[in-house]
Parts: C-alpha cells; structure tokens; sequence
C-alpha cells in the first residue's frame, strides 16, 4: 500500500477506504497513477510525485458514487491536514488546488501549474470505466488529446473489464522511480 495512503487513512478522515467502491475506489486511483504518468512521459515539468499524490487522494473522501461534489473539497482538507501534521510536499498549494477543484471543472486554468491539467486529464481519461468516453474539450493538456494516450486508457479499462489485476501501488512506484528520477524529462 501506498504510505501517503496509509498516512490518509490514519488520519481517521477517509470516507472511501480501499475496497469501499467500484467506481471511485483503489483500482480507479491506480488507473488514475497510471494515466497521469503516461501523461507526463510527454509533458514539458511534469513532476511524477504530484500526480501520483493526486491520484492516491483525490477520491478518499466520496461519500457516495453518485452526485458527491463536495468530495474533492474534503479531500484537500485532509491532504492540508496531513501537510500541518508534518508531510512534506514542496507543492502543497498546488497539489491541495487540484484535488480541491478536480470535481465540475472544465480544463484546468492556462495560470496553474501543468501537474493540475495532467491529474485532471488522468482522472477524466478513466471515464470509461463508468461508460462515458472522454471529449477532447475537456481535456487540458495535448498529451491527453492524442489517440495514445486514449487508447491507453481505454486498454486499462478493458483490463479490469476483463478482471486483469493493475499494478500494486509498489509496481507502479517502480514505474515511476526506475532510476530514483523523481521528476519527468520530457523536453
């Protein structure tokens, strides 16, 4: 288990633990994690903790699977929380903004930092597990308006369609830390 993960859930604020949801539940947030690397292999400052963050965070506290849209708003004050509590993120506004306004947004703001277009693209890119296919204009950043990038969201929903296990949070780090890079070099 992811320990950003553990830290949410130790503080006694997650309304969606993993196992709680289909939908919005751990195999959606890897899905996310996934998505939003790919994304950033093709985008100019992209930082992988970020969208790995956003990913792990961004649905932990939904209430429901239907119309929630207080979630993501519940969701930056725990990750504020557990800033206040001592977690380090050199990017905490920026992190907190996304998950905050991740739920109605269009395209993320041409002024915030890219990490914000690319979680919410990531998140976006997966909707084809509740049956809707992503739209370009909705859609921030190029990366995630080209055919790779949608086919590749739509082989990660067929996966789980067809009950393939996704990568452990531990393979997904590995994913993203080959050679401890923390950040893309995307040019």
């Amino acid at each position: 288990m992811s320990h950003l993960l553990e830290l949410a859930l130790a503080s006694g604020r997650v309304t969606n633990p993993p196992g709680r949801s289909s939908l919005h539940g751990e195999d959606h947030w890897k899905s996310v994690a996934l998505l939003g690397l790919e994304l950033a292999r093709h985008t100019r400052r992209s930082d992988l903790r970020f969208i790995y963050s956003f990913a792990v965070l961004h649905d932990l506290c939904r209430e429901n699977d239907g119309d929630d849209l207080q979630h993501g708003l519940r969701a930056a004050h725990l990750f504020d929380g557990l800033v206040a509590d001592g977690y380090e993120c050199p990017w905490a506004a920026d992190l907190s903004y996304a998950i905050a306004h991740h739920v109605g947004s269009g395209r993320a703001p041409a002024d915030v930092d890219v990490n914000v277009g690319l979680c919410w693209d990531a998140d976006r890119l997966n909707l084809w597990r509740v049956g809707i296919r992503p739209h370009n204009e909705y859609l921030t950043t190029r990366a995630a308006r080209t055919k790779q990038a949608q086919s590749y969201a739509l082989m990660l929903w067929l996966r789980r369609y067809e009950n393939e296990p996704l990568p452990s949070w531990d393979e997904i780090r590995e994913v993203m830390y080959p050679c401890q890079t923390m950040t893309s070099t995307a040019s």
